[in-house]
């Protein structure tokens, strides 16, 4: 019995994909990129006048995207990526960052640091928060990064 040279490109392509994209790779590639589009419209959605009055002094920019996967409210910035590895890598990368305090209750691991940024991660997804000049919010150190991981938190639900 002879194969069609059309069947054995088909069967080869196939097993090639299968090795490349394991089942659910693409699906999960294709989440996690959705995923981190949300940080271009973020700041509008998540940085109300309410929410930024409650932790900066001063005015606030409006919001607006700076990226694929970033946004500002100036003096506040957030920027979603992937995390490879999720938090057992984040937990490993933490002593090399300066002055980085862990801080529980923002998604599987968070960080916050005095230069006013706050990096959580959950799953393989990262949430980084963070102010211009820490001197411009109402709150510093862990209390700055809980307001930071509130809003992170309710990102890391989104599809």
């Amino acid at each position: 019995m002879t194969r069609s040279p059309v069947l054995a490109t088909c069967l080869v392509a196939a097993l090639c994909a299968s090795a490349l994209f394991p089942r659910g790779s693409v699906h999960a590639a294709a989440a996690t990129s959705a995923w981190t589009a949300n940080g271009a419209t973020a700041c509008a959605k998540y940085l109300t006048p309410a929410v930024t009055a409650a932790i900066v002094n001063g005015p606030v920019n409006p919001p607006k995207q700076t990226g694929p996967n970033m946004c500002s409210a100036h003096p506040l910035y957030l920027t979603l990526k992937v995390m490879d590895g999720g938090a057992a890598a984040f937990r490993q990368q933490m002593p090399m960052i300066a002055d980085a305090h862990p801080i529980g209750g923002i998604g599987d691991a968070a960080y916050w640091n005095g230069a006013g940024t706050m990096t959580s991660v959950k799953g393989d997804r990262e949430c980084t928060m963070s102010i211009l000049l820490p001197s411009d919010a109402k709150f510093s150190g862990a209390a700055l990064a809980q307001k930071f991981g509130a809003i992170c938190n309710q990102l890391f639900v989104l599809p």
